[in-house]
């Protein structure tokens, strides 16, 4: 094999993994988000769609902003991005619990079901409530769903299903990147 070669699929690699930072993603902006089935961490299903919008292609109506971040427990990246994440995104959510508009945020982990518990002390560790704000991507349908082809990946979805930001790796600006998507989600019609 060339040596071009093999540093293209080696590239392509670390970029897959999430190794490599890459810039914010923007194929899917502004498309109607799809609605997979995640498992809560109490055995229960979770349709996404019932979080973000109601009713059928025809006649959604809106239900709240939802922020999603892919993420993994062997994944640096990731565990380097979550203080980043959770610090635009509290402070967000707090604000808008206090003005009446609706936004949730969820962390999937793609970890095995073999790794919940681990899963779950991490994320008790990180202050963040597994039952409330944790979903379980196992087999990676959702992530298949959304396209996810690299961790940590964030979404954020509109009241009215769409997607107002969609961020891949570890990306220069993302804070800013993220409060912007929120911001416009928000404005997004339906939020209230």
């Amino acid at each position: 094999m060339k040596t071009p070669t093999l540093i293209l699929i080696c590239a392509a690699l670390f970029v897959l993994f999430g190794v490599l930072p890459v810039t914010a993603q923007s194929n899917q902006l502004g498309s109607i988000a799809p609605a997979p089935i995640l498992v809560t961490f109490d055995g229960k299903y979770q349709n996404l769609a019932k979080l973000y919008y109601q009713g059928d292609e025809r006649r959604r109506e809106p239900r709240s902003v939802v922020v999603l971040n892919f993420m993994g427990l062997k994944c640096h990246p990731c565990r380097k991005e979550l203080p980043l994440f959770l610090g635009v995104v509290r402070p967000i959510v707090e604000k808008c619990k206090e003005s009446g508009m609706r936004i949730r945020f969820f962390l999937i982990s793609t970890d095995p079901l073999s790794a919940k518990e681990d899963l779950r002390k991490f994320l008790v560790d990180q202050n963040i409530d597994p039952v409330a704000e944790a979903l379980l991507d196992p087999y990676q349908k959702a992530a298949d769903t959304f396209g996810v082809a690299g961790i940590p990946r964030t979404l954020v979805i509109s009241a009215q299903g769409r997607i107002a930001a969609d961020i891949t790796g570890a990306v220069d600006g993302y804070k800013d990147i993220l409060q912007s998507g929120i911001e416009d989600a928000l404005k997004d019609e339906g939020a209230k």
